[in-house]
C-alpha cells in the first residue's frame, strides 16, 4: 500500500499507508516539517513522527486556553475590587454592571480580533521583504 521507489522514500506522494488522523496531520505541515517528513526512512519514523507534532499541539492548546482562564480570573478579580472600592450604592451598581461588559468585551472580543489583524498585517509584510530580496538578489520562486 505505501509507495517505495528503492530510495526508502517511504509514504511519499499521497500517505496512502497513514491513518486519516494523520494525514489531517501531515496537510497542515510547514514546508520545513515536511521537509524533515520526507527525511524519515520508514513508515514508523514518519508516524512517530506526526503523531510527535499532534502531541505538541495539544500542549499549545492547551496552554492558550490556560493562559486565556488565568486573564479571565485576573480580570474578574480587578474588577471585583474597584467595585467594592468604589461602587457602594444601587446606582452606581448599574455603572458598575457597564463598565463590566465594556471590559470584558474589550479583552475577550476586541484584542483577538487586533491581535489576529496585526499578525496578517505582518505576514503579508515579510511577504513583500521577501519578494523584494529575492528580486534584488534574481532569486526565482521555488515550487
Amino acid at each position: 500500500m505505501s509507495e517505495n521507489n528503492k530510495n526508502n522514500n517511504t509514504n511519499k506522494g499521497n500517505n496512502n499507508s497513514l491513518p486519516l488522523h494523520l494525514k489531517k496531520t501531515y496537510g497542515s505541515l510547514t514546508r520545513r516539517q515536511k521537509e524533515i517528513y520526507n527525511e524519515c526512512t520508514s513508515c514508523t519514523e514518519k508516524i512517530r513522527f506526526l503523531e510527535g507534532l499532534i502531541e505538541e499541539r495539544k500542549k499549545s492548546e492547551i496552554g492558550t486556553k490556560i493562559i486565556g482562564l488565568v486573564l479571565y480570573t485576573l480580570i474578574t478579580n480587578f474588577i471585583v475590587v474597584i467595585y467594592v472600592l468604589f461602587f457602594k450604592d444601587e446606582k452606581s451598581t448599574t455603572y458598575f454592571v457597564v463598565l463590566l461588559n465594556t471590559v470584558y468585551y474589550n479583552v475577550f472580543i476586541i484584542l483577538p480580533t487586533v491581535t489576529i489583524t496585526l499578525a496578517n498585517i505582518s505576514i503579508e509584510i515579510a511577504k513583500l521583504i521577501v519578494k523584494f530580496y529575492n528580486k534584488k538578489h534574481g532569486i526565482r520562486k521555488q515550487m
